[in-house]
């Protein structure tokens, strides 16, 4: 399977812009883009420094809930102001510096979310400081509309619960924020008779949202079973298909919250292990916004790549371990080890024929490992093991075989090296010669009808064979020039004297009998 490279490309250059985080590179091996601070304070600033040029700023308290954020993309949207968050009592630095030059800010909410004393802080340096507050969110919320109502007409609003529905105002925020539309929180089934009669959306479910309430408002319902679904379809109905997303954690919401402000036209997706990522199905390109848990971002890519589960992209440890083993590889032949019988011949083999050893192995008493060997038809033998840790993919041990069948495990080098390699395969950037381990031989992948093998000595001296890929035979041998020379870093360990036999099948010989003889792993139960 051709796997599709993750890359940004076109008008969208927001996606190269945020990505530049304090953690991170730009780009990630995995082909994704983050925007990510050491905590919430400092993603939204990294938000607020990719919004662009501003001199207003709203601030909100998220470190109890997210009561009064739920209303302030609207607003952020109408005075054009990136949101930060703040303290109750005090404004984090990272925050504070994101504010140096602003004459304007809306503190939303009261003096229980955010005291007097950050307002007198804002004074103190020359800003002007107008807060939006009411006895409870619902009346916030109100009061936050009535200020973009001021100076600008309100044909149309988003009607939310406030006491359960944090995650569905999460979902509209960024559609509120791009079309200067409020958020009016309600209580699942009651609203102010001033809105009644203006075009309005209910966000969420009959659980959220009461059916009596859509009626009252002839509002149009879009919801879901659950956040995600409803995240789901808001991005459908007002975006359509995009090749261009935005994923944050569907848990912890004020990610979300803050990215609103700068999304536009790229829906924000908010994700969890295992829950519905079908909408970013086809992208193109992927942002990851604040702490999202690197497991839930490989299930992100994935669905972008048509692996693991078509809903969530989830993979198991195991079939992420088969994975890997077949592009190490270099082989889509597989079989279990408790398919081969004593009747089967190495001349059965199509090619070299990747294995998984049986239930999962133990290694120095460290625990279970799932074991994938290759069976070499032109040796008789398994040169090599990966072994791949059951609890965690990413713990990779590559062990080799010498003279007298004993494994030896690679260095955490060595292992590293393997690892880069495929990244690098699978973020669609062909290495010109991959390593697949056999003793001094490096296979140049990219032809059908013919494979190169690369044999060479200690010294450093090349040659090229070319191997016809179905009769197996020797077509050329030519010496490797100068002008491509093998990377350090990807030259095989050259031990043994140099030969090409292993390009000519000699006669058959029984599978299971030599493989026992070879492997020496302890199956765990």
């Amino acid at each position: 399977m051709k796997f599709k490279k993750i890359v940004v490309a076109g008008g969208l250059a927001i996606l190269m812009t945020i990505g530049v985080a304090i953690e991170s590179n730009a780009q990630v091996e995995d082909g994704t883009f983050r925007l990510r601070g050491r905590d919430r304070y400092e993603t939204a600033a990294l938000v607020a420094e990719k919004y662009g040029s501003y001199n207003t700023a709203i601030l909100i308290n998220s470190d109890k809930s997210l009561a009064d954020g739920l209303s302030a993309s609207g607003l952020a949207g109408y005075v054009k102001a990136p949101i930060l968050l703040t303290k109750k009592d005090s404004i984090p630095s990272v925050t504070s510096e994101k504010l140096n030059g602003v004459s304007k800010v809306y503190i939303i909410g009261g003096t229980s979310s955010v005291s007097s004393k950050v307002e007198e802080n804002l004074s103190s340096r020359g800003i002007d400081v107008i807060r939006v507050s009411g006895n409870d969110r619902v009346q916030t919320s109100y009061n936050v509309c009535e200020k973009i109502k001021e100076t600008n007409e309100v044909d149309r609003v988003f009607i939310a619960n406030g006491f359960k529905g944090e995650a569905d105002a999460m979902s509209i925020a960024q559609v509120a924020a791009k079309e200067k539309t409020p958020i009016i929180l309600t209580d699942g089934n009651n609203i102010s008779n001033e809105y009644v009669g203006i075009r309005s959306f209910a966000i969420g479910g009959k659980s959220s949202v009461s059916d009596s309430l859509v009626s009252k408002m002839k509002a149009t319902r879009i919801g879901g079973n659950n956040r995600f679904e409803t995240n789901k379809n808001i991005i459908n109905y007002f975006y359509g298909g995009k090749d261009y997303y935005f994923v944050t954690n569907g848990y912890n919401l004020v990610d979300a919250l803050t990215a609103s402000t700068i999304a536009d036209d790229i829906p924000i997706v908010l994700t969890s292990s295992g829950s519905d990522k079908g909408v970013i199905k086809k992208a193109e390109g992927l942002a990851v916004i604040g702490g999202l848990d690197e497991n839930v971002v490989d299930e992100c890519v994935n669905i972008t790549r048509g692996i693991g589960s078509s809903n969530s992209g989830y993979q198991s440890i195991k079939d992420q371990a088969l994975r890997f083993s077949k592009f190490i590889y270099g082989t889509d032949e597989y079989m279990d080890y408790s398919k081969i019988n004593n009747n089967m011949n190495y001349d059965q083999l199509n090619d070299y024929t990747l294995f998984l050893y049986p239930n999962t192995t133990t290694i120095d008493k460290k625990g279970a490992y799932y074991a994938f060997g290759l069976l070499d038809p032109y040796a008789y033998e398994v040169n090599s093991i990966l072994l791949v840790n059951s609890k965690n993919a990413s713990e990779i041990h590559y062990c080799t075989v010498d003279d007298n069948l004993a494994y030896r495990i690679a260095s955490p080098h060595d292992t590293l090296s393997i690892a880069r390699q495929y990244f690098v395969k699978e973020n669609g950037r062909e290495p010109e010669y991959l390593d697949v381990f056999y003793g001094p031989y490096l296979y140049d992948i990219s032809e059908d009808t013919y494979y190169t093998v690369i044999v060479g000595d200690n010294k450093g001296n090349y040659k090229t064979y070319a191997i016809d890929a179905f009769e197996r035979n020797v077509v050329s041998v030519q010496n490797l020039t100068s002008n491509k020379s093998i990377p350090s870093d990807m030259r095989a360990d050259n031990k043994k004297s140099t030969s090409i036999k292993r390009a000519i099948r000699p006669e058959s010989k029984p599978i299971k009998e030599d493989l026992d003889k070879q492997i020496d792993f302890k199956a765990s139960k």
